[in-house]
């Protein structure tokens, strides 16, 4: 086991069955609240997939017969405000149904979640709502003015984009030229903010 430390880590699926367009997707957000055990993350996603037979080869799991492709992206920033991120992304065919994963992926990641929590890191997850420039915009501005108090009609937007995880990222300044910057993502209509940032002028 080795643990390493990590701000968060990010498990993105992706329903694409033939590599062209994502159909469907469900997103796991971890903030470790400190050291978390990255291999054993890896393992624990690949096994859903396959396990390993009796002479330690590695087969396919019986029920779940849909191909996938797991890539891990681990990085650190030391420059200005340091931090440590990582990423699973996984591409599957399996099908992600309206409610969540599909029953045999589902009680896996229902059996993950629940293993995350009990070593003490705090988890987010659902499916997530994919939102155009207007919605990205008028979600951060709202999420901005919620985490600080400064009103809406007090900010002026200045950027708008997503982060290496996917999370949406909005940019505003206020009369003061005071500097805003919220990480987000939306489930079921409600704004989960992950980071937020204050810049004085």
């Amino acid at each position: 086991m080795t643990e390493s430390y990590r701000d968060q880590v990010v498990i993105e699926m992706r329903e694409n069955p033939d590599h062209t367009k994502v159909l469907d997707g469900y997103r796991i957000v971890i903030q470790p609240n400190g050291t978390i055990d990255l291999d054993w993350l890896n393992d624990t996603l690949e096994a859903m997939f396959h396990s390993v037979d009796e002479n330690g080869a590695v087969v396919q799991t019986p029920d779940v017969q849909s191909p996938y492709m797991l890539v891990q992206r681990r990085s650190e920033t030391h420059w200005g405000a340091a931090g440590a991120q990582a990423q699973f992304l996984i591409e599957t065919a399996a099908h992600i149904s309206s409610t969540g994963l599909d029953t045999i992926i589902g009680i896996a990641i229902g059996s993950l979640i629940s293993e995350l929590r009990q070593r003490g890191h705090t988890v987010r997850h659902g499916k997530l709502e994919e939102l155009d420039q207007d919605d990205i915009v008028a979600h951060g501005l709202r999420a901005i003015e919620t985490r600080f108090g400064i009103p809406q009609s007090n900010l002026r937007h200045r950027s708008d984009g997503t982060d290496q995880t996917g999370q949406y990222i909005v940019t505003a300044v206020d009369n003061d030229g005071v500097t805003y910057e919220v990480t987000f993502i939306v489930r079921g209509g409600r704004t989960e903010v992950g980071k937020s940032l204050r810049t004085m002028p």
